[in-house]
């Protein structure tokens, strides 16, 4: 059996029990327009040396998120979550609610911080900042290992990679702990860090900004709605570089392989509560006798990626009961295989479009 936690690699019997170290310890939009493009006069820049063409851009009618696009003068006040835009002729000088999460619909958005964004010159810059920014939250269902890449990661990849990691990124909702978690992720995102702007008074300025993150399915990109065609092949990629995983593709066994004792490797996501297989043991024997290597992986809140993504990596199969402890897939190479067990009680539709249609 091989143990992997804070400080030992132990084997014996060809299995694997892992449970890496924690990073850290963790202790709608209101409108009745679906989509709004002004263009306003134009105003001074920052320094009022030049003259900048405003624009604003929001989309309400999404499936998943609302989302804002803003260029000319911005002044973003996080104290008092008010976004200005420099632009009293705006549709009427009418002000816009968004919640930058895409979870439309359901209870997560009841967490999530709402945002004005006004169309008025605003308070006078403490901040000036050349770089675009992107406004996003933490709250919702980020917490879920599914959700956090899902609602978070995935959407903030499309959406930040264009700029090539020049670009601030503006946290509401903000938690210390999912920032350590994700912290490799986010480095490769942004050269800036991640800014608490709900606890900033400062008035910081930009001359482009994205309020929300546009997101278009559960765990996956939608290559013809992506920006510069991103696809979730991109993704993958980017998590491969930014975790440095090795393996590419998933083994293929020829005829000679028994010679070498090379055997393909499951990893099987142990539950320790809801959902758990009553007979993992049994399970795991028999797989080990089909010629498998098995690694059997607890998956908490804070399992650090940085160690666990390496692990992922090296096996050809994951087994799990539906749940968020299958998102590890994607740390997968390819071709590798995903099986996921299906628990009673009516939960297909989230069985399909959570793991399998990404799959």
């Amino acid at each position: 059996m091989v143990i992997l936690s804070a400080s030992q690699v132990q084997q014996q019997d060809g299995k694997m029990i892992i449970e890496p170290l924690g990073a850290s310890h963790v202790n709608q939009t209101k409108t009745t327009e679906p989509l709004v493009k002004t263009t306003p006069s134009r105003n001074h820049s920052f320094d009022d040396s030049r003259e900048l063409h405003n624009t604003i851009d929001c989309n309400f009618s999404e499936a998943f998120s609302d989302y804002c696009k803003m260029k000319g003068i911005i002044r973003i006040h996080g104290r008092s979550s008010t976004i200005f835009t420099s632009n009293s002729l705006a549709a009427g000088n009418k002000s816009w609610l968004i919640r930058p999460y895409p979870r439309k619909g359901t209870d997560a958005m009841k967490s999530v911080r709402e945002w004005t964004i006004k169309p008025s010159h605003g308070p006078e810059c403490n901040k000036t900042h050349t770089d675009p920014t992107i406004l996003f939250s933490m709250a919702g269902f980020s917490g879920n290992h599914f959700h956090a890449f899902s609602d978070i990661i995935i959407p903030l990849f499309t959406n930040s990679r264009i700029f090539n990691r020049k670009v601030h990124l503006l946290a509401t909702n903000y938690k210390g702990w999912w920032i350590t978690k994700f912290q490799v992720l986010l480095n490769q995102l942004s050269y800036h860090q991640v800014v608490d702007i709900d606890n900033d008074d400062q008035v910081h300025c930009f001359q482009d900004v994205v309020i929300g993150l546009r997101s278009h399915k559960e765990l996956g990109i939608d290559t013809s709605r992506s920006l510069n065609g991103y696809s979730i092949k991109d993704f993958r990629d980017f998590l491969r570089s930014a975790y440095s995983l090795e393996r590419q593709v998933a083994i293929k066994l020829n005829s000679n392989d028994h010679i070498h004792n090379r055997r393909p490797r499951l990893m099987i996501i142990s539950r320790k509560a809801t959902r758990r297989l009553t007979n993992e043991a049994c399970i795991v024997k028999m797989a080990q006798k089909l010629g498998y290597q098995v690694v059997l992986a607890n998956v908490t809140l804070t399992t650090n990626l940085s160690s666990f993504a390496p692990i992922v990596n090296s096996c050809d199969v994951l087994l799990g009961v539906h749940g968020a402890g299958l998102t590890n897939m994607v740390f997968l190479p390819d071709n590798a295989v995903v099986v996921q067990v299906v628990p009673l009680g009516g939960i297909e539709g989230f069985v399909k479009t959570d793991f399998g249609d990404p799959s």
